[in-house]
């Protein structure tokens, strides 16, 4: 019993470290990851529809690659193939960078135009839903409650349905390059394992 006591007080420890890494780095970066110039995006001036696509498009992309890494990681942690603590690391990780990707997203201003305002709006909620889902998969593993793995899932689910509305309203706002290939979305949800 002492053992366990001792390995959650650890998960705990690097928890809080984790989280504290990330507001450190959140209040330090002041431009977004997504924007590699000095456009003006970091500070909610107004940008052409093009370049909003583009930051916009690789903030989804980015959040696909942590859709697939989250599936992964959850697959191994109930295939027995990966321990509690390795399980709190993923989880913690994808948190930290889930957050900044939120972050960058918010500093970008939408050009007018209610589509563009309602993608926002879609990209935002699906990253906060799955920001809540790893929140809840963090607790789940903390305490074994499986009312937290329940909450999880619920997360989860609203975030797929935001992201999916997200590339739907993005392949009438651009070419579909980036979302569509031979009519596949970039993302099949089906193949997450959740």
């Amino acid at each position: 019993m002492g053992r366990i006591s001792m390995k959650r007080f650890g998960i705990l420890i690097l928890f809080i470290m984790l989280i504290s890494a990330n507001l450190i780095v959140s209040a330090k970066n002041t431009q977004p990851i997504l924007v590699s110039d000095n456009s003006g995006v970091g500070s909610q001036q107004l940008i052409s529809s093009s370049d909003y696509l583009n930051y916009t498009q690789s903030g989804l992309v980015l959040f696909t690659e942590d859709l697939k890494y989250a599936s992964w990681f959850r697959k191994e942690l109930f295939n027995k193939n990966m321990t509690l603590n390795e399980a709190m690391t993923s989880a913690l990780s994808l948190y930290t960078i889930v957050s900044q990707e939120l972050n960058d997203i918010n500093s970008i201003k939408p050009p007018l135009g209610s589509d563009y305002q309602l993608y926002q709006q879609e990209i935002v909620q699906s990253l906060v839903n799955f920001k809540n889902h790893l929140w809840f998969m963090l607790k789940f593993l903390e305490t074994d409650n499986i009312k937290y793995f329940a909450l999880s899932q619920n997360f989860f689910n609203k975030s797929m349905n935001h992201y999916n509305a997200a590339v739907s309203i993005g392949k009438n706002l651009t070419s579909p390059l980036i979302f569509s290939t031979n009519n596949k979305t970039i993302l099949d949800s089906s193949k997450l394992n959740f």
